[in-house]
């Protein structure tokens, strides 16, 4: 029992030192920041395989899709 006191006390002070928990964008703030968003996207594609999912990266191909579709908007017939 103690040693699982232990090894859970040392594993919690651990978590402490690698907090790099990342501040998560909405798609509506990525839409607006192209500069942000491109940024974001850069991580993503120089990592696939660790960021793919990551809701940034998921965010952020979003914001990119709507942006695109907003900036290629097909004129109305009438």
């Amino acid at each position: 029992m103690k040693k699982v006191l232990v090894a859970s006390s040392v594993l919690l002070l651990l978590s402490g030192c690698f907090d790099s928990e990342e501040k998560t964008y909405s798609v509506s703030e990525l839409v607006e920041d192209a500069e942000l968003r491109t940024e974001i996207i850069a991580k993503c594609d120089d990592n696939p395989g660790e960021l793919a999912l990551t809701p940034n990266c998921v965010n952020a191909r979003e914001a990119e899709s709507q942006a695109s579709s907003n900036n290629s908007a097909m004129p109305s017939i009438n």
